[in-house]
């Protein structure tokens, strides 16, 4: 269900169901103060569409939860511990056998399974499905038998999986999830089973992993990877603080990073990273509903909260639906609809329902059910739309035609930064500078630090012959990527013309040396690429104008 339409016709089955319900469910009474506020908060936002399919989407996912909590049993909660079984065995086995040759290669990281990327997605089934085990098995009324041998079998393998991924969330998010067992029930029996089990997982995922790798023992840490969650929640947290009564609107948290980017790694391209999620459920409601819609989403969080049970059902319902939550606060998963079913199908089989309540009459309910299908039929249209027109302006070779269809795709998103970008090369193409400077302005506002934008305003100040404000351009994009080569030769060229042939000489050998730097560089991303981009023929222009005059004039001599 990663994909919008089907997700959207999973939400209509939802909202066709409660047509033929006598009310609204009453479980879904705390969520009605979030949605609401939700639905204000994306239409104030400078991208309302934005949120459309969010809201919808959400919309869908809690009135799947509030049905569930008043609708289903002992029989359906049964169904839903051995599907979870069945479905974290499907997906561990698939992720090694689709990832096989990746893992003795390069760790877990690299393998896809079915919902890619594995150390997350995959992992956050996994680990709901491990806690939910180690729940069920250290109950007195847990499976028996052969099931009983099955489950601690299945639990071993999932805690292997999650380690062989090097998913340090998900594995936390287990051990907590024991640990929280412990102190519902004081039960030491649970305690030991769960964290014995967490401790070989461990050394035996590492151990595999230093024989088939030589990886070190401190394979789980990822030493060798570059961190960057602290900086991104540093960064979701500046974002929030931009609009910190309605937020960004659902659906833009991508825009609100653009203006809080940070220097990902060190040295070239530095500002590359784009990102669409918080990797915190929490931080992303702040950055998009703003702290009182956060506030209202853990306050109907709280009273939809699980509550002790005897069965052990509801009480691996629980440690899975505490192990999720744990995991959401270092990462997104939310998003995806499956895993939002999930996490809400895990919170409804924890506290079943005492009968079935409903709220209203059938009128009232009827009437949400439409608006709730309308909602959900129409969320992917602006999307959709938008999409047509960027795919038709890529195709378009007439310019003034690809102006069109920028222009009426900046009409549905307009802070669509890139669009911005591309609509301002467009009107470059046509000679018209002055909408070229326009647009990337607003780029620029959008997106502070990429420097591609900068360099292309200094482009085209040089075409306008306003040389102090090149040069300050091309100064500003290498400060935030000194490693950019066209912002370098640009910057040799304005210095060049101001009579600075010295500095002119220095930086377009800079630039020379940087050029054969990079070319050693894997460039992963569009981004990168142009940092590296050379225009062989507008260093032999910049360096003919750094030339001294006299040698220059003796060439002309030289000529028929």
């Amino acid at each position: 269900m990663r994909d919008p339409v089907i997700a959207s016709i999973v939400s209509s089955g939802l909202w066709i169901i409660l047509l033929f319900c006598p009310g609204i469910p009453s479980a879904a009474l705390p969520w009605i103060p979030w949605l609401a506020w939700a639905a204000v908060s994306a239409l104030s936002s400078e991208q309302p569409w934005k949120g459309l399919y969010p809201l919808a989407r959400w919309s869908g996912v809690l009135l799947f939860f509030a049905l569930a909590r008043g609708l289903w049993e002992e029989r359906e909660r049964r169904w839903w511990f051995w599907g979870l079984c069945a479905a974290g065995a499907v997906l561990g086995l698939s992720g090694l056998y689709t990832g096989w040759e990746n893992l003795k290669r390069g760790g877990g990281e690299n393998m896809y399974g079915l919902i890619p990327p594995y150390y997350n997605y995959t992992a956050f089934v996994e680990a709901a499905l491990a806690a939910s085990l180690i729940a069920a098995l250290a109950h007195p009324r847990g499976p028996k038998k052969g099931r009983r041998l099955a489950g601690f079998a299945l639990l071993g393998l999932m805690l292997l999986l999650i380690t062989l991924s090097r998913s340090r969330g998900a594995l936390l998010a287990v051990a907590a999830s024991a640990a929280l067992l412990w102190l519902r029930r004081w039960d030491w029996r649970r305690l030991a089973a769960g964290l014995t089990a967490f401790a070989a997982a461990v050394a035996l995922g590492t151990g595999l992993m230093m024989i088939l790798q030589g990886a070190s023992p401190a394979y789980l840490l990822k030493l060798d990877r570059v961190f960057t969650r602290p900086q991104l929640w540093v960064s979701a947290i500046s974002a929030a603080g931009d609009h910190p009564w309605l937020g960004e609107g659902l659906g833009n948290f991508g825009a609100a990073f653009l203006r809080h980017n940070f220097p990902y790694g060190s040295g070239f391209a530095r500002y590359q990273l784009v990102s669409h999620h918080a990797h915190s459920e929490p931080l992303q409601l702040a950055v998009e509903t703003g702290w009182i819609g956060l506030f209202l989403f853990l306050a109907a969080l709280y009273y939809s909260r699980p509550k002790p049970a005897s069965g052990y059902l509801s009480e691996s319902a629980w440690a899975a639906w505490a192990a999720m939550s744990l995991q959401c606060l270092v990462d997104n998963m939310l998003h995806l609809p499956a895993l939002a079913f999930l996490y809400f199908a895990a919170l409804a089989c924890a506290r079943p329902e005492p009968g079935r309540t409903w709220l209203g009459r059938p009128f009232w309910s009827k009437a949400v059910a439409l608006s709730g299908l309308s909602l959900c039929l129409a969320s992917t249209l602006p999307e959709r739309l938008a999409g047509r027109h960027l795919d038709r302006a890529a195709k378009e070779f007439d310019p003034g035609a690809k102006a069109e269809h920028l222009s009426r795709a900046l009409e549905i998103f307009p802070l669509d930064a890139g669009a911005r970008e591309d609509l301002s090369r467009v009107y470059l193409s046509l000679d018209r500078l002055d909408l070229a400077l326009s647009e990337i302005g607003k780029a620029i506002s959008l997106s502070p630090t990429n420097a591609v934008l900068r360099c292309l305003r200094a482009d085209v100040l040089r075409l306008l012959e306003r040389g102090p404000e090149s040069l300050e351009a091309a100064e500003q994009a290498l400060t935030l990527e000194p490693y950019y080569l066209r912002a370098r030769l640009l910057k040799a060229e304005a210095l060049a013309r101001s009579g600075e042939r010295q500095a002119a000489i220095a930086e377009s050998s800079r630039a020379l040396g940087y050029r054969s730097e990079i070319e050693a560089l894997t460039l992963a991303s569009g981004y990168a690429r142009a940092l590296a981009d050379w225009d062989e023929g507008f260093y032999e222009s910049v360096k003919r104008l750094t030339e001294p005059r006299r040698q220059g004039f003796r060439r002309r001599l030289r000529k028929p």
